[in-house]
């Protein structure tokens, strides 16, 4: 899943390993045959009936990189999304997609100059893309590989359908607005998997700032997210989150039951607040209101005040209070 922005140091990526499903030229026009010819009857396997041992291997090629040649109409080396590592262990890498992407917009912004052409490239994309989806509902694909695995293939679709919407559909001045609603895109739609919901939870992540983060972006950005190492200096189990909810109860506070901890038992320290009027209203003007703490001579209690900044004020920006 390298083809998504690299990070210098993600916490623990998701590596796929590579079951051994071949992909050449021969199949290279007739991904929806791919299966049959190599002895796998999806019919079958969709009215319940067990698949043979290559099962996995086959779902694998035909989706890893079958997919990739049906939606962007090029000739896919297989060898381009296979990598080996220093234990001679082989392993799916999506590292060349981006070429293979950009490829495939290249020969799209060529084809603009024929509205015939153009079409015709659009509507493979979009018949490769639905059918793929048609098979993923339809069959079981946790029951032949693992769930990382069947993770890095809704990815890659769902990558493939961005390519549609940004390159495809702009060129026929659709907009991002209209794709959501369109009925057709439907890979966007997948929900996440559970394992990689609970993976994010058990790092540590907060399960309602899970469901947002998916709300936001789905399956792709959930899994991005996750390779950022959370905090651990919370416990969002304790704090009662959950999902869905409007917010982190360990990162959020509420100023109606907030308790504040002293050093001392018994202090009785104040609550300051500035003049909202004050504040709000230096602000309305475009300007930045500057706190300041002040204490009048010959009184205990502290006095926030609030004024518009000037040049040549000295102050000190504090973040994340």
């Amino acid at each position: 899943m390298e083809h998504l922005p690299p990070l210098t140091n993600p916490y623990r990526p998701i590596a796929v390993p590579y079951k051994g499903g071949i992909w050449d030229e021969e199949d290279g026009d007739g991904f929806r045959r791919y299966p049959e010819r190599h002895g796998v009857d999806i019919e079958a396997i969709t009215n319940g009936e067990p698949g043979p041992s290559n099962t996995g291997q086959t779902l694998q090629a035909w989706f890893q990189f079958g997919l990739i040649e049906a939606a962007l109409q090029l000739k896919v080396t297989a060898g381009d999304f296979i990598r080996t590592d220093s234990e001679g262990k082989k392993w799916i890498t999506t590292h060349k997609l981006r070429e293979y992407l950009n490829e495939w917009k290249r020969a799209h912004e060529h084809a603009k100059i024929d509205a015939g052409l153009l079409n015709s490239r659009r509507g493979k994309t979009l018949e490769a893309l639905t059918f793929s989806y048609s098979i993923w509902c339809s069959v079981d694909f946790l029951q032949y590989m693992e769930s990382e695995e069947a993770l890095s293939i809704q990815l890659l679709a769902q990558t493939l359908e961005h390519a549609a919407v940004s390159v495809s559909d702009a060129a026929i001045g659709r907009t991002w607005e209209a794709w959501i609603g369109k009925a057709t895109y439907i890979w966007w739609r997948v929900p996440a998997p559970d394992f990689l919901v609970q993976r994010m939870v058990d790092d540590g992540w907060c399960p309602s700032v899970v469901n947002q983060t998916y709300e936001r972006g789905r399956t792709s950005l959930l899994y991005y997210t996750s390779l950022f190492q959370p905090t651990r200096l919370r416990n969002h189990r304790e704090a009662g989150c959950q999902a869905p909810a409007s917010g982190c109860k360990q990162m959020n506070i509420s100023s109606v039951d907030y308790k504040p901890r002293h050093v001392e038992n018994g202090c009785d320290c104040q609550f300051l607040m500035p003049n909202m009027e004050k504040l709000c209203t230096i602000v309305e003007d475009g300007g930045v209101p500057i706190l300041s703490l002040v204490k009048q001579p010959g009184r205990e209690q502290l006095q926030l005040d609030v004024t518009r900044y000037e040049r040549g004020l000295e102050y000190t920006a504090i973040s994340h209070v």
